[in-house]
Order: structure tokens, then sequence, then C-alpha cells
């Protein structure tokens, strides 16, 4: 008597290991992908907030330290022309500009992802003008993208009669 073996089982048990490690492939590189779109989008953020601490930088400079014309200079630059200003006599003027999520100027704080923060440090022995410091920020305040701190040394020039 001849028995005839049944392949069926084993095929079976073949075909759910393949799907099982199919199905464990994919799950990895779902996550890998979305790991790496983390990562891009956080590098975009940081490589924008250091081009716009570079302009506000800029701005500082070519307003040669004075906060209002600071102001007007960035303003201009990220169509804001209502940059939220503050200021007391101990911690001098500080400026507020808001990002949106892509980097785009907006009026207000209540759809702004991004802000960048200007606080003007007069230099109290001088009239002249001392330094900022410039902070990049996301909207919570949990994470701080990028700062610096830059001070305005007027050249001084003596003219004689």
């Amino acid at each position: 008597m001849t028995y005839r073996q049944n392949h069926a089982p084993l095929l079976l048990i073949e075909l759910m290991i393949s799907i099982f490690l199919f199905a464990a492939s994919a799950v990895a590189l779902v996550q890998i992908f979305a790991a790496a779109d983390k990562i891009s989008t956080r590098a975009r953020n940081r490589s924008q907030a250091a081009t716009m601490l570079q302009t506000a930088a800029g701005a500082y400079f070519a307003a040669d330290g004075d906060p209002a014309q600071t102001a007007a200079l960035l303003g201009k630059v990220w169509d804001s022309p209502e940059a939220v200003s503050a200021g007391d006599q101990t911690s001098g003027e500080t400026l507020t500009f808001y990002f949106d999520e892509d980097w785009n100027s907006t009026g207000s704080s209540d759809s702004a992802a991004f802000l960048l923060v200007i606080r003007f440090q007069p230099d109290k022995e001088e009239p002249q003008p001392g330094s900022a410091a410039v902070t990049i920020s996301d909207a919570d305040g949990d994470e701080l993208l990028t700062q610096t701190v830059t001070q305005y040394e007027a050249t001084r020039t003596e003219v004689s009669p």
C-alpha cells in the first residue's frame, strides 16, 4: 500500500512565513521613512532659521543698531509692517516677528509656528546702540532653533576744525 503525502500544509506554512516577513519589512520601512521625514523637516527648519537669523542681524547692522529702523527694515523684508514691539527701561526694546509653518510672515501669534525675537540691550554708559540677542524658536517655545548675540559698534570719527 502506498501512501500519498499531502504537501499543502507545508506550502501554507511557507506562505505564512513569507507574508509575516513581508509585513515586518513593510513596518520597518514605514518607520524609517517617517523618521527620515521628521529629520528632513527639522533640518529644513534649522536652515531657514539660520537664514532668518542672518537677515535679522544684517538689518540690525544696516540700521546702525537702532530698534525702530531695524523693525522698519525687517517689516519691509518680511511684509510684516506691524512687528510686535515692547520695551522697558531695564531690558531695552524687544521685537517679535511671527512665521507660519512654511516660514511666511504672519501678523499674529495665533497662526504662528515659529517666532523670531530680537532683544535690544542698549549700552548704559554710552549713548551709542549696544547689543542685540536674536533667538528663533517654535511658537510653543519648546525648541530653540538658533540664537546669537550681536554687538553694534559705531565707528567714531573725529573731525578737526
